[in-house]
């Protein structure tokens, strides 16, 4: 049994499909109409997704095309989200988390506290 999946990988030759699709193609927009502070910065975060520098570019290229100043915006979205406690850094867990966790530990003592009591008072 053949996935539909399958064929279409089959037929798509990724370099040439690659090179032909995003936003930056389609506007025509190259490293040359771009804010060079942007891209350095586009290519750094999208080297998370790859390790080809050529794909981390073509990947900041079309993020730019939409948007010129697209990397500045992120960096300044994920700093809020730091402040507010939203975003996990270096494996930490949120304020949300720690909240969430400490209701947990509170829930289960209150719970252990009512089986002793239930315990003691049929002793008694």
């Amino acid at each position: 049994m053949k996935f539909k999946i399958a064929e279409e990988l089959s037929d798509f030759n990724f370099g040439t499909e690659f090179v032909k699709a995003g936003r930056a193609n389609e506007k025509k927009i190259t490293e040359k109409d771009v804010d060079p502070k942007e891209l350095e910065m586009g290519m750094k975060v999208e080297m998370e997704h790859t390790t080809s520098k050529d794909v981390a570019k073509k990947i900041a290229l079309d993020h730019l095309a939409e948007i010129k100043d697209y990397y500045t915006r992120l960096a300044k979205m994920e700093e809020e989200g730091k402040k507010a406690g939203e975003v996990k850094s270096g494996g930490e867990d949120s304020a949300e988390d720690k909240d969430k966790e400490e209701e947990k530990k509170e829930e289960d003592e209150d719970e252990k506290d009512k089986d002793e009591n239930k315990e003691n008072s049929l002793k008694v």
